[in-house]
């Protein structure tokens, strides 16, 4: 938990970083975006998925237009709401007819690559990929969306190789805490271990966090 904070801290401040953390993978913003995304081409009707991609740079809207859709549209499901809103004639209907007919695309396009490729297409035709790259720690967050494509390539092996299928196996891939984030050799970041992680390793600058609280001596007093 103290790693994942360190982080966290170091990417407020435009300071690339990475931790060796299980888990943390899904933890990265465009990991969830990009699996929300998968999720909304198997099902439309899930509100959480949608407004997620919707606020991304995948759907191009903002927050604010968010709020306008939900007032002049109703509290129905939001899918529905947004196929109300494509058919008005203002700025946030255009948005919505758009987002509407390239989900319909990639609904269809999904029967014609394998799910490798699939996901592949995907990065590049919504322009996520270089996205993820121009943020900062973009190698890392393109690591973590090539992991994606690594997952998707050893699922495939497996008899049941649907989107919907992948969507369920990272599902429960995070309920098990099963990955940590990705990295490439050589990324240029600040690394955040633990003690007992570093032991063996060698770098030109290290900081010991924490450094300022008291050691925890309840040990030393049982008996």
């Amino acid at each position: 938990a103290a790693a994942l904070a360190y982080t966290r801290v170091l990417a407020l401040e435009g300071i690339p970083a990475y931790a060796e953390l299980t888990g943390g993978y899904f933890d990265a913003v465009e990991v969830a975006v990009f699996l929300n995304l998968l999720r909304l081409i198997d099902n439309r009707r899930q509100d959480v998925p949608l407004a997620s991609v919707l606020r991304s740079p995948i759907g191009g809207f903002t927050a604010e237009e968010l709020l306008t859709l939900r007032q002049e549209y109703g509290d129905g499901a939001l899918i529905d709401i947004v196929a109300a809103a494509s058919r008005g004639e203002d700025a946030i209907g255009e948005k919505a007819r758009a987002f509407l007919a390239r989900l319909a695309r990639y609904r269809r396009d999904a029967a014609f690559y394998s799910l490798e490729e699939y996901l592949g297409y995907l990065l590049e035709d919504t322009g996520y990929y270089l996205f993820a790259g121009s943020l900062s720690g973009g190698p890392s967050r393109q690591a973590n969306l090539e992991e994606l494509l690594r997952r998707a390539r050893a699922y495939e092996q497996g008899r049941n190789h649907t989107l919907a299928g992948f969507v369920r196996f990272m599902d429960r891939a995070r309920s098990n805490d099963g990955f940590g984030a990705a990295q490439t050799p050589g990324m240029d970041v600040v690394r955040v271990l633990s003690v007992h992680k570093s032991k063996g390793l060698e770098f030109p600058v290290v900081i010991v966090a924490g450094l300022e609280r008291k050691f925890h001596l309840r040990d030393l007093y049982r008996q």
